[in-house]
């Protein structure tokens, strides 16, 4: 009786951690999206519900993907609107977004924003709740921990609950709800998107203007907008809300650092030139492709024709700093002078497009650990004995 108690006790306090945890994200996430000019996003519990089931099913498949297979275990509907309907979600006009082997959901989040496809569903004009599912394992495998997000719109739940009689001249929508036969009035539909369209700002732009620690590189996603690129800069976009604009002509997109060098090595995509197809005509979107400094403040000049009109934007953000000092390591051996109990941070400057980190060994007092597949943190504990040194991406580093 002892055990099995013992069991419920652990049981019920890692379900509250994984509450609080979630609940730190959404703040977070809120955060971001208030100060880019966006409504917080609430709390669905069945969103919740349908994100901690797909988390599950990606840990105990070792899965990485928004489908899940029929005959497999853990599976509750092939895709993301299958899944939330299953859980009672009225509607199934929601969008998700998966992180996986990420620290916390703080960084799941920030990994997400810095794929470009993935930032937009964050930046959602036109959804206002959202589920967070959290699963994790304790065994040794590619996939130890999973977050999944999804978002949807309280104003089409409430559509999706009503009935309404097929009336002549009328333009419907039909498998948007729960019920896939029930008919939705088009103008209806378009009105409640717009009614929450209508409480967000008319331009979103991230990094939002004076946002701070703000991520300096970009790795991949899927689908990718960089196939050809393992490590890059990150990405500053800009989305138009079409409650409010029709038409976006771009002028230019520019990026410069605090020199006021511009950052001339990008490549600026819009719906036209989108690799993947998945902008639409109003956000736009600016890949450096070399990763930004540390600690630099940037400068970000866009002009456009808006509705007929020019429009002018210019705007800066902070790239993240570190208490400890920063070493850039751009040869192919490096000596540091440290004293024992110290930390350093490394940062490994790519040498090309597909210089990432695999790995890395270091001598004994040494404690090392990944800040980003370019950048190692690192305790030099009062074990080192005379000589220490880390090697990684056939470079190498000695400590006094």
């Amino acid at each position: 009786m002892r055990s099995n108690a013992f069991i419920l006790i652990l049981s019920l306090f890692s379900v509250l951690l994984n509450a609080k945890e979630e609940i730190r994200a959404l703040d977070y996430l809120n955060t971001v999206r208030q100060n880019s000019g966006l409504i917080p996003l609430k709390e669905n519990k069945l969103l919740n519900r349908a994100a901690l089931s797909h988390a599950n099913y990606l840990v105990l498949q070792q899965k990485l993907g928004h489908i899940e297979q029929y005959n497999h275990k853990g599976y509750t509907g092939k895709t993301p609107a299958e899944r939330v309907v299953y859980f009672g979600y009225p509607s199934k006009d929601v969008m998700e977004n998966i992180a996986v082997n990420t620290k916390n959901g703080i960084t799941a989040i920030d990994d997400l924003l810095a794929a470009i496809y993935h930032r937009f569903v964050f930046l959602s004009i036109d959804k206002d709740e959202i589920g967070i599912g959290r699963a994790s394992t304790g065994k040794f495998k590619p996939i130890k921990d999973a977050y999944v997000f999804n978002l949807g719109s309280s104003k089409l739940n409430a559509l999706c609950q009503k009935v309404y009689v097929p009336l002549n001249q009328v333009i419907y929508l039909q498998n948007v709800c729960k019920d896939g036969k029930a008919l939705i009035p088009q103008a209806l539909y378009e009105e409640n998107q717009n009614e929450i369209k209508s409480q967000n700002t008319k331009v979103v732009l991230h990094p939002y203007p004076g946002q701070k620690e703000v991520m300096t590189v970009f790795y991949n996603e899927e689908p990718d907008p960089l196939p050809d690129y393992d490590v890059s800069g990150y990405p500053i976009s800009v989305q138009f809300n079409d409650r409010y604009v029709s038409s976006v002509q771009l002028t230019s997109f520019r990026l410069f650092d605090d020199k006021h060098r511009e950052i001339v090595q990008n490549r600026v995509f819009t719906y036209e030139n989108d690799p993947q197809k998945y902008l639409k005509k109003t956000q736009f979107a600016l890949m450096p492709l070399k990763r930004l400094e540390y600690a630099t403040t940037y400068r970000v000049e866009f002009e456009a024709e808006v509705d007929g009109e020019r429009y002018q934007k210019s705007w800066k953000f902070t790239t993240k700093r570190f208490n400890d000092t920063l070493y850039r390591i751009t040869n192919k051996t490096t000596q540091i002078d440290a004293e024992p109990g110290s930390t350093l941070i490394l940062y490994f400057v790519p040498n090309s497009h597909h210089d990432v980190l695999k790995g890395f060994s270091a001598t004994h007092g040494l404690k090392v650990s990944f800040i980003d597949n370019n950048t190692l943190k690192v305790n030099i504990t009062d074990a080192v004995v005379g000589a220490a040194s880390i090697k990684a991406g056939g470079r190498t580093i000695l400590f006094k």
